[in-house]
């Protein structure tokens, strides 16, 4: 019961319509790659004046950030971040995780004995929650003589994983500029062959689902690019 329970609801978020910044389901950096700047704390203004940011000192080299939003009947939603500023190659990123999680991120085995047949239900993303995506895998490959039998019962793992946003950071006094990755820079390099990066697109959002080194290796190459990450005319200024 549990397992269908956990199919309907991956089967429900795929569904779901969403948008939003790149999503990146690992970490962009190493620890030594960490940095902190206290001159990222305090509040950040807007340029529209609908929102603002709130850096405040968190653990070790990290801040909790705080983002304001205000819609246009006046009602203020706050989500709240760990956020890790990271300089890969002399480049600045902020690194955002959601907090506190949908619930804990990990893997969770089931079986699952799919009825005659049907095809057995192959790796799938899906968001099923703020900043929380699901993959139903494999949890060990079948063997060749099984390969091909529809009422193999798993054993499968669903894998629970939190989300990131990695901007760029342009820090200039009392201004502050955030730039997402270009999702259409991005995909013509794909197209072109010029990157080669594990990456699905789940409710038209652009998710990254390469590991770290991988993540870190394509942020040394191409962060400082202006096309991968342009630099918007307007930023956040600071609340004196």
């Amino acid at each position: 019961m549990r397992s269908a329970k956990i199919v309907v609801l991956v089967g429900m978020a795929a569904m779901m319509a969403a948008c939003g910044p790149t999503a990146w389901l690992s970490s962009c950096y190493n620890d030594a790659d960490l940095t902190f700047d206290p001159a990222l704390l305090g509040r950040w203004n807007g340029s529209g004046g609908d929102g603002n940011l709130r850096f405040q000192k968190g653990d070790d080299k990290s801040y909790t950030v705080f983002y304001t939003e205000v819609d246009n009947d006046g009602t203020r939603e706050e989500s709240r971040f760990e956020g890790r500023l990271v300089r890969l190659g002399g480049v600045v990123f902020l690194d955002l995780l959601p907090q506190p999680a949908s619930v804990n991120p990990g893997a969770y085995p089931f079986s699952l004995a799919p009825s005659q047949g049907a095809s057995l239900l192959q790796s799938h993303l899906a968001e099923v929650g703020e900043g929380l995506y699901a993959s139903l895998i494999r949890a060990q490959p079948a063997s060749a003589q099984n390969q091909d039998d529809t009422n193999d019962d798993g054993p499968y793992e669903l894998h629970l994983i939190q989300r990131h946003w990695v901007f760029r950071v342009w820090l200039d006094g009392d201004t502050l500029r955030l730039a997402d990755l270009d999702e259409n820079w991005f995909k013509g390099a794909v197209n072109t062959g010029k990157v080669e990066i594990g990456h699905d697109e789940v409710n038209d959002t652009l998710v990254l689902t390469a590991s770290t080194p991988e993540l870190r290796a394509f942020l040394l190459e191409y962060g400082g690019d202006g096309d991968a990450f342009p630099e918007p005319d307007e930023g956040w200024s600071r609340q004196k």
